[in-house]
């Protein structure tokens, strides 16, 4: 994948309190966490809820349960929990 940025700097810049994770992050957490993750994103559907957009670490499954996040189109991810739950 290219990229302006060079590893010693993206180093640097990721272990700051102010870095935001993404996709690159969410992979990384899923393989070292042996955790499956499913983003979801609002559906454009009436009636539809969220729709899956991304899995990582699907082959974890059947030992954890899945981290569910809602991803909001822009630049932000939220835990996605049914009602309730919390």
């Amino acid at each position: 994948m290219p990229t302006q940025d060079t590893l010693p700097n993206y180093c640097q810049r990721v272990v700051q309190n102010t870095f935001w994770g993404g996709e690159a992050e969410l992979l990384v957490i899923s393989r070292m966490l042996k955790q499956p993750i499913t983003v979801y994103m609002k559906s454009n559907k009436l009636g539809e809820g969220f729709r899956p957009i991304q899995e990582y670490g699907t082959s974890y499954a059947a030992k954890k349960a899945t981290v569910k996040l809602l991803y909001n189109g822009s630049n932000h991810y939220e835990l996605l929990v049914k009602r309730g739950r919390l």
